[in-house]
């Protein structure tokens, strides 16, 4: 059950920034890098890693981690180490010269998994062996709600996630 908690409250926490993103379109989507660029011009983390979608992810894993009967602070803790493991990820994804929302498989979910597993495991919630097993489903089910997301945006729409009409989605799903 606690293996099942776990990965439903990463996936949570995974989710969030593209449903903001969804709901608010481009309110509130200021970039978490402030647009710096390194050295080498690149971005530290890009344009689609925002202010909104980090504080939102670890609001909204705070409260679904306490209503799953973990402590606040468990939940915090584990949201903000997520999101640290997402921005690292964008981070190396930019230095390999990666565009942003391009996908990389199981390096974007490797660090937003792995440190707060490392986490539950640190805090006595999970075992190594169940640890792994939490990070094998996160990487598989985040991998295919990525495609499947793809797969119904609109193209062309400068942040890739939009609110699909009923109707479109019905003709790209009859297509």
């Amino acid at each position: 059950m606690i293996l099942f908690k776990i990965v439903v409250f990463l996936l949570v926490v995974n989710m969030t920034p593209a449903l903001l993103a969804m709901v608010l379109g481009d309110r509130g989507n200021l970039p978490l890098d402030l647009n710096l660029a390194l050295g080498n011009g690149r971005p530290l983390f890009g344009h689609h890693k925002t202010i909104r979608g980090f504080l939102g992810a670890i609001t909204a894993g705070s409260f679904v981690g306490f209503f799953m009967g973990f402590p606040f602070w468990v939940g915090f803790t584990a949201s903000f180490l997520s999101m640290i493991g997402d921005l690292l990820s964008s981070m190396v994804k930019r230095r390999l010269n990666i565009p942003p929302g391009e996908p990389l498989t199981v390096l974007d979910q490797f660090f937003e998994a792995s440190m707060p597993l490392a986490f539950f495991y640190k805090t006595g919630y999970l075992s190594f062996p169940l640890a792994l097993v939490a990070l094998f489903f996160f990487v598989v089910i985040a991998n295919a709600g990525s495609a499947l997301s793809k797969n119904i945006q609109v193209p062309g729409s400068k942040n890739r996630i939009r609110l699909v009409r009923s109707s479109k989605q019905f003709k790209q799903w009859r297509s």
